[in-house]
């Protein structure tokens, strides 16, 4: 018996085609995070996890032992790349998720093209051409917040308090364990609105 949102034909090859890509480039993040990216969206995961956020973080930590923070990261690294492609013809495109994540994270949209043409001939003055991390904070870091707030990473905090919570459970003895669920509950019912 199938779980609630059974998957079609069509989807279910879709599903096993984006989880062999995912298999065989996970060092290649753009092809990595445009599958992860089609599974998401479609909810791809859904007959083997359900649906929604809690069925994707599943799903995540399941197959790939991924955490759902750095699962948008490809994501948006991927999508990122992808908007590069439809510039100048010739244009290098970055080689290493770390390479986009700064610009991805502090640029907004709009200037984030520029930004990496800008790393680009920084990379041809003092580098050879070779991108590097460096390079790439180099020319972000104008666009980085100086202390001031940040957007609150909803993701990012979540995977936080999850991994925080389980490692605190982890240390209760199995006897005590109930107790401690209870209290969650509780704390978490307090919150609710």
């Amino acid at each position: 018996m199938s779980k609630p949102g059974g998957l079609t034909v069509s989807e279910k090859a879709t599903y096993s085609e984006c989880n062999e890509v995912i298999r065989e480039h996970l060092g290649k993040f753009v092809q990595v995070g445009l599958a992860l990216k089609k599974i998401k969206d479609k909810q791809l995961y859904r007959e083997e996890f359900g649906y929604g956020d809690g069925g994707w973080r599943t799903y995540l930590r399941t197959y790939w032992e991924m955490s759902y923070s750095y699962s948008y990261k490809l994501m948006d690294a991927a999508n990122f790349v992808e908007q590069l492609k439809v510039m100048p013809i010739g244009m290098k495109l970055p080689e290493k998720e770390s390479h986009v994540r700064p610009i991805v994270e502090h640029v907004p949209d709009d200037d984030s093209v520029k930004v990496w043409e800008d790393v680009l001939s920084l990379a041809d003055k003092e580098n050879d051409g070779r991108v590097t991390a460096k390079i790439v904070n180099q020319v972000v870091e104008p666009y980085k917040t100086n202390g001031e707030a940040t957007e609150w990473d909803r993701g990012l905090a979540s995977d936080r308090l999850i991994d925080w919570l389980r490692a605190e459970l982890k240390k209760w003895p199995d006897d005590d364990l109930p107790e401690a669920v209870q209290w969650v509950k509780q704390i978490a019912k307090e919150f609710e609105p």
